[in-house]
């Protein structure tokens, strides 16, 4: 068995949270970028609730150090990716059951100290010097389109610290070790009043999450299900609420 190489990045959920059940139950395995956190926590308690026997196994982080690990063999039932990039390395692997479903964008903010006291409000102002500003690395999905923005943009960053995830980039700042750093919103609106932030404009600040049943799953017609739950109206409705926004019709991002 494989499992996802950078330990310190992984977040492990059971979506009940209990401790002991009274009946048994069979695990559902799903892999999901860490800005979900909170939304698939959340949709985890309505799916255990609507499909009795079944328990949600969540493994969240980065995008990247996931699809690495599914690519390799890792055993799960259902991916969800920060960005269209890191699902192809899984599918080009062979590992993805059908086609994979866009499911949400994901929008890049600068999170900042409560209050954003350096006056920060615009991508080229984390290029000034002195500035201590965490990123997320080149592979991920943060760190990909945070890429993509310097380019548009003719910004060039130089991060003081760098992670897989846009949670980790967060933490960098809350903690005060950075001043700033890039972070999709659902992150940032997780943090209350630990930081504030900004939107950064334009259409490459968004990021399209995709979703997809991994291929070999023993419980196919539940990865299926969980997957019409995230997709679903309602599955929607709690990504709004956790700051995601539909997906554009034609996502390739």
């Amino acid at each position: 068995m494989t499992t996802v190489a950078a330990a310190g990045a992984v977040v492990l959920v059971a979506a009940t949270g209990c401790a002991t059940r009274q009946e048994p139950t069979v695990p559902l395995t799903v892999y999901a970028t860490s800005s979900l956190i909170k939304t698939f926590t959340t949709i985890g308690k309505k799916f255990e609730a609507d499909h009795p026997g079944f328990s949600v196994q969540f493994v969240f982080s980065g995008s990247s150090d996931l699809s690495s690990a599914l690519a390799q063999g890792a055993d799960a039932d259902v991916f969800a990716s920060g960005d269209a990039a890191n699902m192809a390395v899984v599918s080009d692997a062979g590992a993805i059951s059908g086609a994979p479903v866009p499911f949400a964008s994901n929008r890049l903010v600068v999170a900042t100290a409560p209050g954003n006291p350096r006056r920060l409000a615009s991508l080229a102002d984390l290029a000034a010097p002195g500035l201590r500003v965490a990123l997320c690395t080149d592979q991920s999905a943060c760190g990909t389109a945070t890429e993509a923005l310097e380019r548009a943009n003719g910004v060039h960053l130089t991060p003081e610290a760098a992670s897989s995830t846009a949670r980790h980039v967060l933490s960098e700042v809350t903690s005060g070790r950075a001043d700033a750093g890039v972070v999709f919103m659902p992150d940032a609106l997780a943090a209350g009043n630990k930081a504030s932030w900004f939107p950064l404009p334009g259409d490459g600040a968004a990021v399209t999450a995709w979703i997809a049943v991994v291929k070999g799953t023993t419980h196919e017609q539940a990865a299926e299900q969980f997957v019409q739950e995230v997709t679903s109206a309602e599955g929607g409705q709690i990504l709004a609420d956790d700051g995601f926004s539909q997906p554009p019709k034609r996502a390739s991002g």
